[in-house]
């Protein structure tokens, strides 16, 4: 079974998804928000999309991993990272638009247990950017 650090939460990929993430992924998520990879559905084939997924039920989504929401973020022209902070007390996370080559948000300073928790804090402020259209 698969890590959840490793992937964007349920509440993640259901935003990432309606900024139009549909890209197969091998995990998803359960209404429950149980993470199961896909080919232990029965109704399911070897990769998933989110269209595919919300046909098997309600409330199921693609578990996107985190560096799949990276790649997809920065195949848009935006970069999501995390970073050790200064002090070495945790991970920052900060965004990078491509199309004005410049960091357009960060967390400097708050510092994240993890890299992945930075990650996600990253990935998700990215999301709502481009849901507002920034």
């Amino acid at each position: 079974m698969a890590m959840n650090e490793d992937y964007c939460s349920y509440e993640l990929s259901n935003a990432l998804k309606a900024c139009g993430f549909d890209e197969p992924c091998d995990h998803y998520y359960t209404p429950n928000k149980a993470l199961r990879i896909v080919k232990d559905n029965a109704l399911a084939s070897e990769t998933a999309n989110n269209r595919f997924l919300d046909e098997i039920a309600d409330g199921c989504c693609t578990a996107v991993p985190l560096w799949h929401a990276q790649k997809w973020l920065r195949n848009k022209g935006i970069e999501a990272y995390a970073l050790l902070a200064d002090d070495n007390a945790g991970y920052e996370w900060g965004i990078y638009d491509r199309n004005v080559c410049d960091n357009i948000d960060s967390n400097l300073g708050d510092g994240y247990k993890t890299y992945e928790q930075a990650l996600s804090a990253g990935i998700a402020r990215a999301v709502e950017l481009i849901k507002k259209g920034e």
